[in-house]
């Protein structure tokens, strides 16, 4: 085996368990061997972990074990899964003041399976909590027979392969990039297309507006995204008819801005959805000469009568200010702070609120207190409450306590007012908001230039709605915009001031009337032609933050010369043009990384093997932060309250099979690396390094970027070029210590020909000190391999930007 398969199989963590059943079911006892309590963390934060031999940490119950295995499937089956002949022990009620989690367990031992596939392997993983609640007390797993069927399904049912275009729409011609930040109509004309590079008095017929509206791209790869970018229907004036665009002519198109509604049809509620890495939607301009520029039409006029009448509609707005991540992890950020000020007003305006149709409050809001503590919102007079339950000082204990409420109540006006204020029990605590939102009914009354309109009441099979907006004018126009990209014009009748239209309300319609009133753009810049749609059989991707580029393409230049692999270089704002818009979103890599991994056909040679991010990465990835290191985005998880389960991941870019990509969660289909630089001298310090490495034996031990032998003189063929070296951190039940020591054994069984160092934290020494707990045998032993020098240096643990570890066993000071 070549030591670059090597290096893929470790990058890519194929841990897959072999299991070969001569049966469709298969029933295995497990007996948990419990450990006792154990005593982690330092002076200030010492507290006890519960655990079993080889346990796993819960992903639902943080500071808990649980039972996990893994077993190969074939493609074409899914399994389920049972717990049978069960034995338990009950757990004394003390135990509820020391691990939070126990007091929301389920009722049942609940098990939960998840099937992956990586490089055209399959496997189920299963997971079995090992605490629930039953008779009002607390039952531990202690023994259970684990009963596994296998079934067979149809996977040519329901599904359809991925398709993506030969060539980007951005390949040829001329284009100029905008931007916009809100829903809306937006007006181009003759002047600020002339400050875009383009000539007046091209035939209208050419211009053409392309762009995939606001939102992020779905996570899941089985989710429908649009491949490249798509065209848009415009309206062009032609003020005088000439058929020419000339400096007062001007061009109309619906925008959909970053943060889009979205509607639950069970709770029949509008929720917002923010946009976690960019602030803007962005459109592209281009002039065509082939003409045949897509154009918003008029609707066929509905001749049938309606059954339904919509004299007002919901009306939506939101507070959502993300301006501080409590815990430096997690895509979650909080908003205006209860400490000092301990009071805030917030109000918006909703003319005409229909007074007999309920207004629909929501409100997300965590505190940190170690006693029970309140928020409370009034809102336009009505009162709503939210209630804390104190934190734990528990080492895995979630930083703060979340709150989600929601109420409804009657209104009129055309207002409403929001105060919020937080009851502090004590000094120390304090709250943050998160968001809040507002559905409201108003009358179908026209105000202002610009009013988006949508009435949930009408949807049903087979209904015909009329629509009757009051207080208009013969020049109103009404646009569907049910289907951003493609708006059309809703012929309408006008007669004493108002205006009506009949439309088919089968599902929800989405409409704005136009009273002359429009939106401007936000100029970007010109982009050149591009075109990785053309792109198949890439080996090795460099994708890097344009500061970096001249490094990254000379590491290419230098692998190109030393290899048969095809390898590319881009910026990573090329692949945002063409998979997400121009907008900065970490689907976009992924689906670009998944368009060459489908192209493919599952042939490994033609698949890509390996993805190098080449820039620092943030949890700030929209630059909040001073100084921040947002070169290139890294993938954030849901949970950020918790210290142990939030974590950051670029496993997210190498997910490429159809069930993957929520929460980071699947089998790697390709290795993947991140060059952490914020500076081009790291860069450079990187690049002269791995230089080296296939530089003659000889190199002087006095250059800071060589590895020592302690004999003053380094050779790059020395023994550590074989050596892999595994350091397992000792928290969460020993997960990390278990999780390094099946990394180790893997690479020793199956890549004999390298030398395994590990280097566990319980085979240490502990001692205590002022400054806490400390292994100064791991210490050492960390910094004698690392002089030594190894081919890789893998860490499963805890740590951050200071360093690894609770005791500390890597600091940036070493």
């Amino acid at each position: 085996m070549s030591s670059k398969g090597f290096l893929l199989f470790f990058l890519s963590f194929l841990l897959f368990i072999s299991v070969t059943f001569s049966q469709k079911q298969i029933q295995t006892h497990i007996e948990l061997k419990w450990h006792s309590l154990k005593y982690v963390g330092d002076k200030n934060t010492k507290s006890k972990i519960i655990s079993f031999e080889n346990a796993i940490g819960s992903e639902k119950y943080t500071e808990l074990p649980c039972f996990f295995k893994q077993i190969a499937v074939n493609p074409n089956e899914e399994i389920s899964v049972q717990l049978k002949n069960i034995q338990f022990t009950e757990v004394p009620d003390s135990f509820l003041n020391i691990f939070p989690s126990l007091n929301k367990l389920d009722t049942a031992f609940s098990i939960q399976t998840q099937k992956l596939s990586s490089a055209g392997k399959f496997s189920t993983n299963i997971f079995v909590e090992t605490f629930r609640i039953k008779n009002n007390k607390i039952q531990k797993l202690t023994a259970f027979d684990l009963e596994i069927k296998k079934k067979s399904i149809n996977l040519l049912k329901g599904t359809k392969g991925k398709t993506y275009a030969t060539h980007s729409v951005l390949h040829t011609g001329d284009w100029y990039k905008v931007r916009i930040h809100r829903d809306g109509v937006y007006k181009i004309d003759g002047n600020a297309l002339t400050s875009m590079g383009f000539s007046i008095g091209i035939n209208i017929n050419n211009i053409k507006v392309y762009g995939n509206g606001g939102g992020m791209l779905p996570e899941k790869n089985s989710t429908f995204y649009p491949d490249d970018l798509i065209e848009n229907a415009i309206e062009v004036h032609d003020q005088n008819g000439n058929g020419l665009f000339d400096a007062n002519d001007y061009l109309l198109f619906y925008g959909k801005g970053p943060n889009p509604w979205k509607y639950n049809k069970s709770t029949k509620r509008f929720y917002h959805s923010q946009h976690l890495y960019d602030d803007y939607a962005y459109y592209f301009i281009t002039v065509d000469n082939n003409g045949g520029g897509k154009r918003i039409e008029t609707a066929p006029v509905v001749s049938q009568n309606p059954n339904k009448n919509a004299t007002n509609f919901v009306d939506y707005a939101y507070h959502d200010k993300d301006s501080i991540n409590l815990i430096k992890s997690g895509r979650v950020w909080y908003g205006e702070n209860f400490n000092i000020i301990l009071n805030y007003n917030f109000s918006y305006s909703f003319p005409n609120i229909d007074p007999n149709e309920d207004v629909y409050f929501k409100a997300n809001a965590i505190a940190r207190s170690f006693s029970t503590s309140t928020l409370k919102y009034q809102i336009n007079g009505h009162k709503m409450n939210s209630y804390f339950s104190p934190v734990i000082n528990h080492y895995l204990a979630d930083y703060a306590i979340s709150s989600t409420d929601v109420t409804t109540f009657k209104t009129s006006g055309s207002k409403i007012n929001v105060n919020i204020s937080y009851q502090k029990p004590n000094s120390s605590s304090q709250a943050w908001l998160n968001y809040f939102e507002i559905n409201v009914v108003r009358k179908l009354i026209m105000s202002g230039n610009q009013m988006a309109f949508r009435n949930t009441e009408t949807i049903g099979s087979g209904n015909i709605t009329q629509f009757t907006l009051s207080n208009a004018n013969n020049n109103i126009q009404i646009w569907d915009v049910t289907k951003p990209s493609n708006p059309f014009i809703i012929p309408s009748t006008y007669s004493n001031s108002k205006l009506s239209i009949n439309i088919h309300t089968d599902s929800l319609r989405q409409f704005v009337a136009l009273n002359g009133g429009y939106y401007s753009v936000e100029k970007v810049g010109k982009v050149a032609n591009q075109d990785l749609h053309e792109m198949d059989a890439i080996d090795y991707v460099i994708v890097y933050n344009a500061k970096f580029k001249k490094e990254a393409e000379e590491l290419a230049d230098f692998h190109l010369s030393r290899s048969n692999m095809n390898i590319l270089t881009v910026d990573q704002n090329i692949i945002f043009n063409e998979f997400s818009s121009g907008a900065k979103d970490i689907a976009a890599l992924r689906n670009f990384m998944r368009m060459l991994y489908d192209r493919a056909a599952g042939d490994p040679k033609l698949q890509p093997k390996y993805l190098l991010l080449f820039g620092d990465a943030s949890y700030d990835p929209k630059n909040r932060l001073p100084d921040n290191t947002n070169y290139l985005l890294t993938f954030q998880s849901s949970q950020s309250l918790s210290p142990t389960s939030s974590f950051a991941s670029d496993d997210f870019f190498g997910l490429l099979d159809d069930n993957e990509g929520p929460n980071a969660s699947g089998s790697l289909d390709i290795g993947i690396g991140r060059f952490p630089v914020s500076t081009t001298e790291q860069a450079r310090a990187i690049l002269n390094k791995i230089f080296r490495y296939y530089a003659q034996p000889g190199i002087s031990a006095d250059n800071d970027n060589s590895c020592s032998n302690g004999n003053g003189e380094i050779s790059n063929l020395a023994d550590w070029r074989n050596i892999s070296c595994f350091i397992g951190d000792d928290e969460d039940s020993n997960t990390h210590l278990i999780q390094a020591d099946y990394l180790a054994n893997y690479v020793w069984n199956n890549y004999p020909v390298y030398n395994i160092d590990k280097i566990f934290f319980d085979a240490y020494p502990q001692i205590i000190t002022p400054g806490g707990q400390r292994y100064p045998g791991v210490k050492a032993a960390i910094k004698n391999r690392v002089e030594s020098g190894a081919l890789i240096i893998n860490y499963t643990g805890h740590g951050g930007e200071e360093g690894w570890a609770h005791e500390s066993v890597l600091e940036v000071s070493d």
